[in-house]
């Protein structure tokens, strides 16, 4: 079956964030790396069922953690977004780049091994060691502290595209965008703009007995 990768515009069949083009390209680019011969040797089918499973593990640790909104219902996956600002304060691409990297960085491993394998979170009995002379009987447990693979190439490239958590953070461990806002007199090299983007620059400040007086009701501008 062939990949139907997402392409920016919302594709709703849409599988993967990186055809097996693209990742080709990725790993011709970085000769230097010993995985760029192992993607270089699997198969095409191979390729494909990698990128699916790295798409749905990026989506399945990070996708709770990106900026914005998913654009439409109907796309495929979680990307294009609305609402997607970098820190700078500019809009993100579509499909950001480093979604696509992060997407090829996993790929290539998944050809050796799951990225997500299942996990034992204890309680599980797991030997069971028994003495028939004395009836002594000792039984070990599965830990219940189970180890994770954190990818940090992969955390790397999708911090910019994230609200500020990370899924392998500390408990309580958050970051917060503040913004403070002062009420203060206007002074000469103020800029103001109304509501319909008309800018300006205040270059005098005049007393109030010399602005435009209404007799009937007794009103003067704030502002010309």
């Amino acid at each position: 079956m062939a990949l139907t990768a997402e392409d920016g515009s919302g594709v709703p069949s849409a599988e993967s964030y990186a055809s097996v083009a693209l990742a080709d390209a990725y790993w011709a680019a970085r000769s230097h790396d010993a995985l760029s011969s192992t993607w270089a040797g699997a198969a095409e089918a191979d390729k494909e069922g990698a990128l699916r499973e790295a798409t749905g593990f990026v989506e399945g640790t990070y996708g709770p953690f990106y900026i914005g909104q998913r654009r439409g219902f109907v796309q495929g996956l979680m990307w294009p977004r609305t609402f997607a600002k970098d820190e700078a304060g500019y809009e993100l691409p579509a499909l950001p780049k480093q979604v696509i990297e992060a997407t090829c960085e996993l790929a290539v491993r998944a050809l050796s091994a799951r990225l997500a394998g299942d996990q034992d979170f204890g309680g599980r009995v797991k030997r069971i060691k028994e003495k028939v002379g004395s009836l002594e009987t000792e039984t070990e447990y599965v830990d219940g502290a189970p180890s994770t693979t954190l990818y940090g190439s992969v955390a790397g490239l999708l911090a910019s595209v994230l609200n500020g958590l990370q899924p392998d953070a500390a408990p309580g461990i958050t970051s917060a965008n503040i913004c403070l806002r002062m009420n203060r007199n206007p002074v000469i090299g103020d800029k103001f703009a109304s509501r319909a983007g008309q800018k300006g620059v205040l270059s005098q400040k005049w007393p109030d007995t010399n602005f435009p007086y209404c007799a009937t009701t007794g009103m003067r501008p704030d502002l010309i």
